[in-house]
């Protein structure tokens, strides 16, 4: 697969990825194609999104989106049976040429399928509004709808952010052991 779009690189943190920096004439084509099909917020904006991941014929394992606010568009193309998306807190989700909404930071994986599938995932990263002002338009030139650099959050996903400084580093470990702990069961 590949992430077009916002993500986070090692040592480099949010940078617009390499395959959009390198192709950046399909990511605009794909990121347009995105936004005239995704379905409208309910007060009739578009759906914002920072990141773009598609999949070819690859089914992902349970698992808890990292970087990702939350708030994520899924849909599959292609000739294939099964390939839904399965999450925790909605179960199966008919994804097949129709976009569905779910929470990437809900345990979720794909179910088994034959066929070819080629998936896309539009979310926003995490980072998205905290971006350096070149970074950020450069993502808004290729046409994403949530990258910025004023640190103000979109009013869709002001909602969506948790709180986390009372947090103590103890409660922090606790987490970490429970997703290093999920992580080996799938």
């Amino acid at each position: 697969g590949m992430c077009a779009g916002l993500v986070f690189a090692l040592g480099q943190g949010a940078r617009t990825s390499l395959i959009s920096t390198n192709h950046p004439q399909m990511t605009k084509f794909l990121v347009k194609w995105c936004r005239a099909t995704l379905p409208k917020t309910k007060k009739g904006a578009e759906f914002p999104f920072s990141s773009l991941q598609v999949n070819y014929n690859y089914a992902a394992k349970k698992h808890v989106d990292g970087n990702n606010i939350g708030p994520s568009y899924i849909i599959s193309l292609g000739k294939h049976t099964g390939g839904n998306l399965w999450t925790a807190d909605q179960g199966i989700i008919e994804c097949h040429d129709q976009w569905k909404l779910f929470d990437g930071n809900t345990e979720h994986y794909t179910t088994p399928f034959k066929g070819e599938r080629i998936s896309f995932i539009a979310f926003a990263h995490e980072q998205y509004n905290k971006l350096e002002a070149p970074i950020a338009k450069n993502l808004q030139s290729l046409g994403f709808t949530a990258a910025r650099s004023d640190r103000k959050d979109l009013e869709f996903f002001a909602r969506f952010r948790i709180e986390r400084s009372y947090l103590t580093e103890e409660h922090n470990a606790k987490f970490k052991a429970e997703l290093k702990k999920r992580a080996q069961k799938s």
